[in-house]
């Protein structure tokens, strides 16, 4: 599989322990330092609340043993520095006015017992333990306006290696307090822009329908009392050109109709879902057909960038957020 780097946003939404709690990052944060009374009858200046989260941000990252995500075998860590000065030049930095923290994370994949053999003498050989992880650098930014109850993160990582998973364990974990607030939700969150763009480009290429049923269902003519259970999978594929978008919004009911009537069944089939290609890259997303074309394309980053480098990753994040993030999600700050 090839290296390709990809981006990931999400968007976390903040569960308050009870209604009584204000429900916003600022009461979130002022719960994580620790700092929930006025001193002197003053309230603490948001550039100082978002400071000291930043600082137990890293001290909850930046420890001798990796963060890890046991279920899916990755873990992350950073190697920071003196924070004292914001402009001191570490791997994650924090932009008090614009509440955004961002940087790059080392992590990868551990749990498996390799080699690392030396292609230029096959002689050479290293073990990799289990304890030992295989490490990328990847790029992450979040956003936290102090006056709402969503926070974004966007996480870049590559087709063949991703650390997501780990990332949002992580900030599950750091946005929890006890009984002040639940770990937060997290969902996927494609802008409408890369939607736009990926439909204009896109054409069906496959139909699944899929179900899992009672082995005594489909035999029970013959065997009786079958405890086992089989997964039933029906594909269609396009034969020739794929049908692109426009032919498929304009034939879609006669489609229906023809796909139900001639298999009754597959209507009641839990998993319906279709594959879409960009044309223009080859890539393919899916989506379920029952989701009213709710479509969210992986953001291949070959697509928008000129060439790979984290200076460009990041540019084109802060771009994302300032021009499709924001007024989608906090039209509030896209207005002001």
């Amino acid at each position: 599989m090839a290296h390709e780097p990809k981006l990931s946003v999400y968007l976390i939404t903040l569960t308050p322990y009870k209604e009584a709690i204000n429900n916003s990052t600022r009461t979130l944060c002022r719960h994580i330092i620790n700092q929930l009374e006025d001193k002197d009858d003053k309230t603490p200046a948001d550039s100082y609340i978002f400071l000291e989260f930043f600082r137990v941000f890293i001290q909850r990252l930046d420890t001798p043993e990796m963060y890890k995500d046991a279920k899916n075998k990755k873990s992350m860590t950073t190697y920071q520095q003196n924070i004292t000065d914001q402009n001191v030049d570490t791997n994650i930095k924090l932009d008090s006015d614009a509440f955004t923290i961002k940087g790059i994370l080392k992590g990868g994949s551990y749990g498996r017992q390799r080699k690392k053999t030396s292609i230029e003498n096959k002689n050479v050989e290293d073990a990799v333990g289990e304890k030992d992880a295989i490490t990328d650098d990847f790029y992450f930014m979040v956003y936290m306006p102090l006056n709402s109850n969503v926070i974004t993160l966007m996480v870049q990582s590559y087709t063949d290696e991703t650390i997501d998973s780990v990332v949002k364990d992580f900030w599950e974990d750091l946005l929890a307090v006890d009984k002040a607030f639940f770990k937060p939700k997290i969902k996927r969150f494609v802008p409408k822009a890369i939607i736009n763009d990926f439909k204009q480009n896109a054409a069906i290429s496959n139909l699944t329908f899929s179900e899992v049923v009672k082995g005594e269902t489909l035999l029970e003519d013959s065997i009786k009392n079958v405890e086992k259970e089989f997964k039933i999978t029906i594909s269609l594929d396009a034969v020739g050109n794929d049908m692109d978008m426009e032919e498929f919004e304009s034939a879609k009911k006669s489609l229906a109709e023809l796909i139900f009537g001639s298999w009754g069944k597959l209507k009641s089939y839990k998993n319906k879902k279709a594959v879409l290609k960009d044309i223009s890259t080859n890539k393919t997303t899916s989506f379920e057909m029952e989701s009213d074309f709710d479509i969210q394309p992986v953001i291949y980053l070959d697509k928008y960038l000129n060439g790979f480098s984290f200076e460009k990753v990041d540019d084109y994040c802060s771009k994302l957020l300032e021009n499709e993030i924001k007024p989608q999600i906090y039209p509030a700050d896209a207005i002001s």
